[in-house]
């Protein structure tokens, strides 16, 4: 049996070959709508099914003309084929309203395709191709993660990051909803949701509890809420919650820096954020002036911006690159960390090992940072999670069940331990996970271990360089 990568991979090669896309980015893009439109006939057939057992009557999503089973299987030539798509479909999908389903849908396509394909040949082979998976024989919407995935991957290969953002392992993400424990009817809310994997996985384990018919309807009803800046991520978004039937979900395209954090009304806050925020990106300059600590960081404003998106008692999960930890040498930084100390509750660091992310398009060091909005720090409870992963060695959940089982009693160990919030108000809110149990080796250290702290200590040169260059 072909493997999805392995199809995925074909489909590529295929668009290699069209004279009108010219690169990883185009070829991400095409392939991501295509793959949306056969989700979409996924959709349309649950939905189907379960009006026809309650006895309800639904607006199907797309007229029966312009769903992919019909057209797809129809006797239209590749040349007709490719008319209809690009002179027909598009234009009528961007214009659908009626039902929130439908607005959602209309978004997407509404700055996607930027480019068609320059022969009709090629675009009906990628469509066969597209056409063969049976998507509901599929565990973990394993097309959307592994393609983006990739996709990020190869973007960062070539030179052209996918402006800071980086694909979260569902292990570090089920760990997240795990530690936070998001009850139903609380909003939970992705504000730089990517391919949605925060949603989805939260939607999963509130399914796992069992909800009443009465508390599922809520689950549907908006209260899973995300938002992405840019359109082939919040296309992979909308196409993962729907596999996920997960179809209920309140996502928008749009800049969250964009928001002026000073002016988010009461009713907009929300109880519970998950996210993997970017960072080493770039924004505007005007939108600096939305932020209290103005930066150049990404990371430092999506901590000041989910300060003030939680409610008083609301909870993050969130993955933060290092340099937010360590820096004390920019305002914006220690600003920052003073408010989330002094003013919220940090119940929980958990220090990840350099090069976790490596394997799709970052060796920066990673953290994962927990919080409560509106009460302040007493202390913080640290957890170093040691041991090498890489592409063909990927995390586990297995890998992540000591870190959940001490941090249930804020246990103490050798790779565990609790820092004051008086101790980090001393070293001026450095926050760095510096385990004070670590034994010191008097022996010469392996060559390896030697090779990955040098590698740390780069991480941080960069910063400072960056901050440098930026100055100059």
């Amino acid at each position: 049996m072909i493997s999805i990568a392995s199809k995925l991979k074909t489909i590529e090669n295929k668009l290699r070959k069209d004279n009108n896309l010219g690169g990883q980015i185009d070829y991400n893009e095409q392939m991501a709508w295509m793959l949306f439109l056969k989700s979409l006939d996924v959709l349309e057939e649950k939905r189907e099914k379960q009006a026809k057992l309650s006895g309800r009557k639904i607006e199907s999503i797309l007229d029966k003309k312009y769903r992919w089973r019909t057209w797809m299987h129809s006797d239209m030539t590749a040349e007709e084929k490719f008319h209809f798509v690009r002179h027909e479909l598009i234009p009528y999908i961007r214009k659908i309203d009626t039902t929130p389903e439908r607005e959602l849908v209309a978004s997407v396509f509404q700055q996607i395709p930027t480019k068609f394909m320059d022969s009709a040949y090629t675009f009906a082979e990628v469509l066969d191709l597209i056409d063969e998976l049976d998507w509901r024989t599929l565990e973990d919407s394993q097309i959307i993660t592994q393609f983006y995935e990739e996709s990020l991957q190869k973007m960062g290969s070539a030179g052209r990051q996918a402006g800071g953002e980086f694909y979260t392992p569902r292990p570090l993400i089920r760990l997240i909803i795990k530690i936070i424990d998001p009850k139903i009817g609380e909003t939970i809310f992705d504000p730089f949701m990517g391919s949605a994997g925060f949603l989805v996985e939260a939607f999963q384990y509130l399914k796992n509890k069992k909800p009443s018919a009465r508390e599922y309807e809520k689950l549907q009803s908006g209260i899973i809420q995300g938002q992405e800046k840019k359109p082939v991520p919040f296309l992979l978004g909308v196409m993962n919650c729907i596999l996920h039937d997960l179809y209920g979900a309140k996502l928008k395209r749009g800049n969250t820096f964009a928001q002026n954090i000073r002016q988010i009304d009461p009713s907009d806050r929300v109880d519970v954020i998950l996210t993997n925020p970017p960072f080493g990106g770039e924004e505007e300059k005007t939108l600096l002036e939305n932020f209290p600590y103005p930066t150049s960081a990404t990371q430092v404003l999506s901590v000041q911006y989910i300060l003030r998106r939680l409610k008083p008692g609301g909870r993050c999960g969130m993955v933060i690159d290092e340099g937010f930890l360590f820096r004390t040498n920019e305002k914006a930084f220690v600003n920052t960390k003073k408010e989330l100390l002094e003013e919220n509750n940090l119940f929980a660091v958990v220090s990840l090992p350099q090069g976790l992310f490596t394997a799709v398009g970052t060796s920066n060091k990673t953290d994962l940072l927990f919080f409560e909005r509106g009460k302040p720090t007493k202390d913080v409870w640290y957890y170093e999670l040691t041991g090498k992963f890489t592409k063909t060695k990927p995390i586990k959940d297995s890998d992540l069940e000591d870190c959940w089982q001490k941090f249930q009693k804020r246990a103490e160990s050798e790779n565990s331990w609790i820092v004051s919030a008086e101790e980090l108000k001393k070293r001026n809110y450095d926050l760095t996970a510096k385990n004070p149990n670590r034994k010191e080796e008097l022996t010469h250290k392996p060559p390896k271990e030697l090779v990955k702290e040098i590698e740390e200590k780069e991480e941080k040169i960069k910063f400072l360089l960056n901050e440098l260059r930026e100055l100059v």
